[in-house]
């Protein structure tokens, strides 16, 4: 009698034991250190913008898994970068208190669009807000910085400083980016936007580390 008790309570506890395993391995599986196909798409379904999902439903089977593979390479900071720039003109006369027929308040915006095998992941933007007095830039009022997409779940990005400035004619502003991939500092990308008194506009971006 002895031996069936003791063999039942053992039965008992390794059933126990053997619920609380098969949960947290299901749990492990769906972190995204174990992205897959299968799992990135759904992740694309569960976003509210659906543009990202209907650019990648176009996408090869072949392509998808490349896709897949080089969201969880380390090197991602080496991804493809697309450069967009624009200048946006509003009239501000107003906070002068005179009257001209040239806007004195701009916005230059600089957007760093990032790619896994061509597919976009990330967008990065910076705004410059400046003024202007005729043909010259005179000051900055502001430097902005805004994660505009970011589709890749094992890729967070943070703002880690910012600096505006004027010089040679045009109004700068810049933001450094503290980069983590799966939870891990992978450097910092410096993203710098200019604007000048014409609307022209640019910028540029570096691995600063």
């Amino acid at each position: 009698m002895a031996t069936k008790r003791t063999f039942f309570s053992f039965f008992l506890i390794s059933a126990l034991l053997c619920l609380l395993v098969v949960p947290n391995s299901v749990m492990a599986s769906e972190k995204p250190a174990h992205l897959t196909l299968a799992s990135y798409t759904q992740f694309l379904k569960a976003q509210s913008d659906k543009s990202s999902l209907y650019e990648f439903s176009k996408l090869s089977r072949q392509q998808k898994q490349k896709v897949v593979q080089s969201l969880k390479d380390p090197s991602l900071l080496k991804m493809d970068i697309e450069e967009t720039s624009d200048t946006v003109e509003a009239a501000s006369t107003a906070a002068y208190g005179a009257r001209t027929a040239s806007p004195l308040f701009k916005t230059a915006a600089y957007t760093a669009s990032y790619k896994a095998a061509g597919f976009t992941t990330t967008k990065l933007t910076v705004y410059v807000d400046y003024y202007t007095k005729n043909s010259s830039v005179t000051s900055v009022k502001s430097v902005r910085g805004v994660v505009t997409k970011n589709v890749n779940p094992l890729v967070s990005i943070s703002k880690k400083s910012s600096k505006s400035w004027v010089q040679n004619n045009r109004a700068y502003g810049r933001i450094d980016w503290q980069w983590k991939i799966a939870a891990k500092n992978a450097g910092i990308k410096r993203q710098t936007a200019y604007g000048t008194a014409s609307g022209a506009s640019g910028g540029s971006t570096a691995t600063v580390n």
